[in-house]
């Protein structure tokens, strides 16, 4: 599956923008796809499976958006 982020001003596609951190979250989500998770969930998940990494924000986690 390919997720692409696309971010929108008044309707028009700007542009593509993808971070690290949405990388990782992205990356948690696929090993995680039948579960029901929660912001708290996913941030705790990342931290503790991948504990070398930078911790994210869940304000990050809240930003994404999966267009269709």
């Amino acid at each position: 599956m390919i997720i692409i982020f696309k971010l929108h001003k008044r309707g028009e596609t700007v542009g593509f923008y993808n971070t690290p951190q949405k990388e990782r979250i992205m990356s948690f989500l696929g090993l995680h796809i039948n579960e029901y998770l929660t912001v708290h969930e996913i941030t705790e998940g990342i931290r503790n499976e991948l504990p070398n990494t930078s911790p994210i924000a869940e304000s990050t986690v809240y930003r994404i958006r999966i267009n269709k």
